[in-house]
């Protein structure tokens, strides 16, 4: 049974884990209601899903891609595609994530600004309620790395992505919807990820392989006890409530 759409409001937190296509569909009705309105508010989801790997648009149809799949659902991973590029991905319960869908006019309307949409509560979230000084770079070794990881120090926190909806427009008066993402490693368990992964990646038969020590979860950060990603989940939501504007 699909969750129900979330109502028009800053942030809906989804409680419980619901299964990774449902998620997918969530976020592209947020991103539709933010299109429709044309300005205004941005709003939030926050949610988690089983554990699975996830993979950009279009790798399912690549030649080593059934083999490949096979090798990590035998270690208890299925695989999901997803709407965006990249790279592989791990999701789990214990992950937290935050997709974003706000509008984006003029000279905003860039892949930097909409990162730093996405990162600025992200970070000020973990600062505010944890202590924790992070910051946006990337962390070569890690999984789907790219310039906008949320790091401390030299690993990685959070990935992140972004899909765009063009509305229309040139130069001052171009418009884009924005969809973002970023997953936060709150209570997950990174060693059985990293290593389906790696068994991805070495049945498709590329060397690509993925660093653990490049990782760092919340619970390693802060202590399990106040890095439950259910209770981290509830707090972010709280927090973007409060301070999410438009």
């Amino acid at each position: 049974m699909k969750p129900a759409k979330p109502e028009q409001q800053v942030c809906t937190h989804l409680r419980t884990p619901v299964p990774f296509a449902d998620a997918l569909d969530l976020e592209r009705g947020l991103l539709a209601e933010v299109c429709d309105a044309g300005t205004g508010q941005a709003r939030a989801l926050v949610w988690r899903t089983p554990r699975a790997i996830i993979v950009p648009r279009g790798l399912p149809s690549r030649g080593y891609f059934d083999k490949a799949r096979a090798a990590v659902e035998v270690l208890g991973y299925p695989v999901h595609e997803r709407d965006t590029g990249g790279d592989l991905t791990p999701q789990d319960p214990g992950v937290v994530n935050l997709s974003l869908c706000f509008m984006l006019t003029g000279q905003e309307a860039s892949i930097a600004h909409a990162y730093g949409r996405l990162t600025a509560p992200v970070l000020a979230f973990l600062r505010e309620t944890y202590g924790i000084e992070g910051h946006v770079a990337s962390i070569p070794g890690a999984f789907c790395d790219g310039a906008y990881n949320v790091a401390v120090n030299t690993s990685k926190l959070g990935g992140t992505a972004q899909r765009w909806k063009l509305l229309g427009g040139e130069g001052a008066t171009r418009r884009v919807g924005v969809l973002a993402h970023v997953a936060l490693m709150a209570s997950n368990e990174l060693d059985g990820a990293i290593g389906a992964l790696n068994a991805f990646y070495a049945a498709s038969g590329t060397e690509r392989r993925i660093e653990r020590a490049r990782h760092v979860s919340l619970a390693e950060l802060i202590g399990e006890d106040r890095a439950g990603a259910s209770h981290v989940a509830q707090a972010l939501s709280a927090y973007l409530k409060r301070t999410l504007t438009g």
